[in-house]
């Protein structure tokens, strides 16, 4: 049976391809993040020299591929298909997304919560990293900060992709477990660890 052109779905092939590989795969229990870089902060909080803080989840952790995807149908086909699923996406995008969570039937803190600190410029997973770790790729790269808020669109758009790809780079050559680099992680993972342990 093809899913893609299934009728009780609905979407056709490029609405209902972000979601495959989730679809078909074999895990029972999800963390959506929307991005690939927001997937790499959250694989390095499953490692066990975090203690007590560390994200306690065996399932996968999948990529989405941005807040537009998170529409009603997929979010239901998931719930109803899979065993545990608990979703993140960046705060700044919260307004955009809420109504579809509650009409999923999703609840804040069970089964989603928003990434960042509720303050200008730190709405997003980013906002969690110390100071430390973003004024240096800042001081380092002007140029591309200068970009990412003075270019056209394009423009803003690509060097905002390249900074957040230089700031999980120096955060993962720099950061060891523990608050003082993980301190506003740790507050998302106990969301987390306590939504999953309650749907199990």
């Amino acid at each position: 049976m093809n899913l893609y052109n299934t009728p009780v779905l609905g979407y056709s092939d490029a609405e209902f391809k972000p979601w495959k590989n989730l679809i078909f795969s074999g895990s029972r229990n999800f963390l959506l993040v929307e991005g690939e870089i927001d997937k790499c902060y959250f694989e390095m909080l499953r490692d066990h020299a975090h203690g007590e803080h560390k994200l306690n989840f065996d399932g996968e952790i999948y990529s989405y591929g941005g807040y537009t995807e998170l529409n009603v149908a997929m979010l239901r086909f998931v719930k109803q298909f899979k065993g545990s699923v608990f979703v993140t996406f960046d705060l700044d995008v919260e307004d955009s997304v809420i109504k579809n969570l509650k009409n999923a039937n999703m609840v804040k803190s069970d089964d989603y919560f928003p990434i960042g600190i509720n303050e200008s410029g730190k709405k997003d997973i980013e906002g969690l990293l110390p100071e430390t770790v973003t004024n240096h790729v800042r001081s380092q790269h002007t140029q591309l900060v200068n970009t990412a808020i003075n270019g056209n669109n394009d423009e803003r758009k690509s060097a905002k992709q390249k900074l957040k790809k230089l700031y999980l780079d120096h955060f993962k050559s720099e950061a060891k477990p523990g608050e003082e680099y993980y301190s506003e992680f740790y507050k998302i993972t106990k969301i987390i660890n306590k939504a999953m342990t309650k749907s199990l």
